[in-house]
Order: C-alpha cells, then structure tokens, then sequence
C-alpha cells in the first residue's frame, strides 16, 4: 500500500526565467512527473527543466508528483526536494516520509502556487 502525502505552496516569483529541479533522496527510487495547470512538462528520475518567463507565469500553477519506492534495504525513509530559481530567488522544498512498510511506497503529490 503506498502512502500519500500532499503539500501545497506559494512561490514568490522574481523576475527571468523560471528553472525547477526535482530529485528523489535517502537512497530510494522513483518517478517525477511535472505539470504546470495541464500541461505536462516533464517526467523522470530527475526534473531539471526551464519553466519559462516569470511574466508569463504568474498566478499560474505547478504540479508535482513523485512516486519513490523503498529499495533502500536500510532506510524506510523517502524525501523528494524541489528547487525553483529565477533570477531573483531560489527557493528549495524537502519534503520526507516513512515508507509504511519495507518495500512500500510514497506519493508526494504537490502544488506550488506562482505569485
């Protein structure tokens, strides 16, 4: 059974270009997929993409779901961190989670709001 964690977020965007990265931690394994409202922008192991000018993107949404699955057979602890920069900001999101049993799985099913 996989357990779900939800968050939700503002970004206080700056101005430029907006770039996201998303990477899954603690030795564990997974997929990220990336939306912004829906529209998909990329899925992997690892997200590093350019979102596009913070002009054109305020007041808009992003996405992200990551799945990581607990192959680390030392840890039952799952994270995903997310990175926004613009020219102006670069702002970093770690989330964590306890798989609940070995082998499990967790969802991170999280919103960020550009303003």
């Amino acid at each position: 059974m996989s357990k779900i964690v939800s968050k939700e977020e503002q970004y206080p965007m700056g101005s430029g270009t907006l770039t996201i990265k998303v990477s899954l931690g603690d030795g564990q394994l997974g997929t990220t997929s990336v939306m912004l409202g829906n529209t998909s922008l990329g899925i992997g192991d690892t997200i590093d993409l350019t979102v596009g000018q913070t002009t054109e993107l305020t007041h808009q949404t992003i996405y992200i779901e990551s799945t990581c699955r607990d192959v680390n057979s030392s840890s039952d602890y799952t994270s995903v961190t997310v990175t926004f920069t613009d020219a102006a900001n670069t702002k970093t999101y770690t989330y964590s989670e306890q798989a609940e049993s070995s082998g499990g799985a967790v969802i991170y099913d999280l919103t960020f709001h550009l303003s």
